[in-house]
């Protein structure tokens, strides 16, 4: 992250991580970073974002994405993006006073829909165990999740990873095929930390492309 966003992220009592941070607004757990988009006609250019969790149900992902639509101008977004897990927003300058009163905006819409907030998991609706929620990093993003919620996660990677395997058409000879194997999911050990790269079970679920989850 910029220096300059690090600061106004402390200023604001973010907690700040390596390339991320994350607080509470309203009562949602809220992550901000930077991460590279395609802008006009440039590709790949580093904007900041803000992701809001909260476990949306199909007519709440409709909802939010109508009032997101409607406000969109209001809330000087650039683009965003609604899943179950949540709404990500972007902004398309380094004011970074307009992305936090976004937050501020739609998490308070969310709390007067009645969505889930922090107290229950953002990936499984269910009450958070604050006991055993675990801290997960991705692609600039931090999330509290439960236990039980990661393991149901690590399941379903390592069975898409197997699946993967062993298709008879797969691409995993050759230089080409290793890059098409990392990209559509790994599960590897980093510095006694379990690496995921998100695979295509998770593009319907996560509010980004190919992030990497890790312990932390």
């Amino acid at each position: 992250m910029k220096k300059k966003l690090e600061s106004f992220l402390t200023e604001q009592n973010f907690t700040v991580e390596a390339n991320g941070a994350y607080s509470y607004i309203n009562d949602y757990q809220v992550s901000f970073g930077e991460a590279s988009f395609t802008y006009g006609i440039s590709y790949g250019v580093k904007m900041p974002f803000a992701t809001i969790f909260s476990h949306l149900k199909e007519e709440e992902i409709s909802s939010v994405l109508e009032y997101l639509k409607s406000n969109k101008k209001n809330l000087k977004l650039y683009n965003f993006e609604v899943t179950s897990l949540g709404a990500t927003l972007v902004i398309g300058n380094y004011k970074y006073e307009n992305l936090l009163n976004a937050v501020q905006n739609v998490t308070a819409y969310l709390r007067d829909k009645g969505t889930l907030n922090k107290e229950y998991c953002p990936f499984s609706g269910e009450p958070m165990d604050e006991a055993t929620k675990k801290k997960l990093f991705y692609e600039n993003a931090i999330v509290f999740l439960n236990e039980s919620s990661v393991q149901l996660i690590n399941e379903a990677i390592e069975k898409d990873e197997e699946e993967y395997k062993n298709a008879p058409n797969n691409y995993l000879k050759g230089s080409l095929g290793a890059i098409a194997g990392g990209a559509l999911g790994a599960v590897v050990w980093v510095g006694g930390c379990r690496s995921f790269i998100r695979n295509s079970f998770w593009l319907d679920c996560l509010p980004h492309c190919l992030f990497s989850w890790i312990w932390i």
